[in-house]
């Protein structure tokens, strides 16, 4: 059954605002491909500056060509998007994409925009040494 994908930032350009994904196996591994891609962004300690932003670089590439598979854009769709639409949006549509298409349920892409804003201002507001405790001797 397929999973209605909320294209909102896309809808001026493939005309839809929200499009049927069938989650099949190949589309559902690719989903779990992208969103350890996007979690695992952070830059390594024993990684180079150079070697973090061409495995950064590939991730982008791999996000954007997941969007555009699981969307089925056209390449004229596919380059419109990627020449107009802000990169970071473009990287959190990926894992909102990959997200519900493994089976998060959002009721729409903003809303998971709104979700992991919260998330990030909770995680900011905590306060690391509070959850520290000390062992006494």
């Amino acid at each position: 059954m397929p999973v209605q994908i909320d294209t909102t930032p896309f809808a001026n350009i493939i005309k839809k605002k929200t499009v049927g994904v069938e989650p099949t196996g190949a589309i559902f591994d690719k989903a779990q491909d992208i969103q350890i891609e996007l979690m695992d962004g952070d830059i390594k300690p024993t990684e180079s500056l150079l070697e973090f932003k061409k495995r950064d670089r590939k991730t982008a590439q791999d996000v954007k060509n997941f969007i555009k598979t699981a969307l089925a854009l056209t390449n004229k769709q596919y380059e419109k998007i990627n020449e107009t639409i802000d990169n970071d949006v473009l990287m959190r549509f990926g894992m909102y994409l990959a997200l519900a298409l493994q089976g998060a349920e959002y009721d729409s892409f903003q809303d998971y925009v709104d979700f992991i804003t919260k998330q990030a201002e909770e995680d900011a507001d905590t306060d690391p040494k509070s959850s520290y405790t000390e062992e006494k001797d």
